[in-house]
């Protein structure tokens, strides 16, 4: 497993010019922000945003597709951005419970056809995978469960290299995609969502940002889930997920967090 997850690292990497800057700047303070999908990325950005600007983007969830709301390295101005990165005080970024996180993401990019959903995962899930999403019968909490463990094996084979799609950042274990960023930089932070008001608020004051802002806000909730995770777990789908998220479980310390599921499983 971890030479997979290296050499699907090094895949990633040539893509990249050695030592090219990475992350999310502000334009005014010496923030630079390490994005992670379905870890508060959307609230995050718009944040950035509002420090910035001193108002709130126009369109939150669509934050994401614009070139210059945020300072990215795909900026226009190179040198803008480059400035901004050579300034950085603190770098950041935030987790979230892995369980959690990857039913969220089956949910929203896979279960729920929606704008932001991702119709050709869906399809070779179907395809490859026997994932039924028909509405021929009633849709039950046994037969989203049955999905799920579809997905979250879709997941281990894209980990490994071995599934028909490249890994997906919204799914992926947030400890491989962490660490390209630490290998080109030091992350001085990486808050739990869980407490993101706290969080967030050491990241700003350690920038120097004082800009009163509204920590509570958050964006791009998606859609509901069919059934709580509580209520499609079995001991099958827990032991998946433990091997499929378990190191994010172990390097972000969330072993209570995650057990909660397994007795939720009992």
């Amino acid at each position: 497993m971890k030479r997979a997850k290296a050499r699907e690292l090094e895949k990633r990497e040539k893509h990249d010019k050695p030592g090219a800057p990475i992350g999310i700047c502000s334009y005014k303070y010496p923030l630079v922000y390490i994005s992670v999908p379905k870890s508060a990325c959307t609230t995050i950005k718009n944040l950035l945003y509002v420090i910035d600007n001193g108002v709130a983007y126009h369109s939150p969830i669509t934050i994401h597709g614009d070139k210059t709301a945020l300072l990215l390295p795909s900026h226009p101005d190179k040198g803008l951005f480059l400035s901004a990165f050579q300034k950085r005080k603190i770098a950041f970024s935030f987790v979230r419970e892995p369980f959690a996180r990857a039913y969220s993401s089956f949910n929203e990019k896979i279960y729920a056809e929606v704008r932001n959903s991702f119709p050709r995962a869906r399809k070779c899930l179907v395809d490859k995978y026997g994932a039924d999403f028909s509405t021929t019968e009633a849709y039950t909490a046994e037969r989203h469960g049955a999905n799920f463990l579809k997905f979250l094996n879709f997941v281990q084979d894209s980990v490994a290299g071995k599934a028909p799609l490249r890994l997906n950042p919204h799914w992926a274990p947030q400890h491989i995609l962490l660490m390209r960023p630490r290998r080109k930089l030091n992350l001085d932070f990486v808050g739990k969502v869980e407490n993101f008001e706290a969080g967030m608020r050491f990241v700003l004051d350690m920038a120097g940002v004082d800009a009163p802002v509204d920590l509570s806000v958050r964006h791009n909730e998606g859609p509901k889930a069919p059934f709580p995770l509580g209520e499609i777990l079995n001991e099958e789908i827990y032991q998946k997920l433990s091997s499929v998220y378990g190191e994010d479980v172990e390097y972000f310390g969330y072993h209570a967090q995650s057990a909660k599921w397994a007795r939720q499983s009992a």
